[in-house]
């Protein structure tokens, strides 16, 4: 199954980039945001493991984890981490696991990724500047 996991890869070529993530692990975008100017949450996923951001991610083959286990793994962070206060549906758990599942398949395995206008963009450099 393709999945989106934190990478390293490319760090650096913006220059509010950041991973603390760890290499390989699943990622999630936040439910929800905050309102602070200067967070980086607007362009974060966050790792299910290490519970930490990164503004790159790839994408990758896991063929241990089926649909029914991919929602598991995000229902039980979005309660431990408390992004959940009131038990939502299991059609809104679905939705939330099924929307990060469709953005992986649109992509080849590997294609480093980031967000950009609140989507997942392919990750090119950025044009650069003439000087005048």
């Amino acid at each position: 199954m393709k999945v989106l996991v934190a990478t390293k890869r490319s760090q650096g070529m913006r220059e509010w980039d950041m991973c603390f993530a760890l290499e390989g692990e699943l990622v999630m975008r936040p439910p929800v945001s905050c309102d602070c100017p200067d967070c980086p949450c607007e362009r974060d996923m966050i790792g299910l493991g290490s519970r930490s951001g990164t503004t790159t991610f790839t994408v990758a083959n896991r063929p241990e984890i089926n649909f029914g286990s991919y929602r598991e793994i995000l229902r039980d962070e979005l309660v431990a981490c408390g992004w959940v206060l009131n038990e939502p549906t299991d059609v809104w758990f679905a939705g939330f696991a099924d929307r990060h599942l469709k953005q992986a398949a649109q992509f080849e395995v590997g294609t480093v990724l980031e967000i950009g206008d609140d989507r997942r963009v392919v990750r090119r450099p950025l044009p650069e500047r003439s000087a005048g």
